[in-house]
């Protein structure tokens, strides 16, 4: 089965887990328990926000291999149904994908997260 759409970079393996989970609480997101897993996922974290009036979530999905896939979605506490429908599936905003990059690969020198120093583990890569 493929992965979820919405390839955003890769960071370097292997990765401190638990750094990685720090750095995307630090930036607002949660665990994400009410998720289906996915082959060699390590980390399925999001955050919701509300647009129109109506609940939506952000969902970051880390594998083992350091790729880095998210997208914005209907929040099941919107709509359970219309969540696992999947139709308003749809890629992170680009201001998104910028805060994700800086937590997670941080800028030349340091990471911009307040818990630890990634750059020398984490790089970005062309999406694919």
């Amino acid at each position: 089965m493929p992965r979820t759409p919405y390839y955003q970079f890769s960071i370097e393996t292997p990765f401190d887990e638990g750094k990685v989970l720090r750095a995307l609480i630090n930036i607002g997101f949660q665990w994400n328990y009410w998720s289906y897993f996915e082959k060699g996922q390590v980390i399925n974290v999001r955050r919701c926000y509300v647009e129109d009036g109506i609940i939506r979530q952000e969902h970051v999905r880390i594998f083992e291999d350091g790729e880095v896939r998210a997208h914005d979605e209907l929040a099941y506490e919107e709509s359970a149904v219309g969540h696992l429908r999947g139709e308003t599936i749809r890629n992170v905003k680009p201001s998104t994908q910028e805060e994700l990059r800086r937590a997670l690969l941080g800028g030349k020198d340091e990471c911009r997260c307040s818990y630890y120093i990634l750059s020398s583990c984490l790089k970005a890569e062309e999406e694919v």
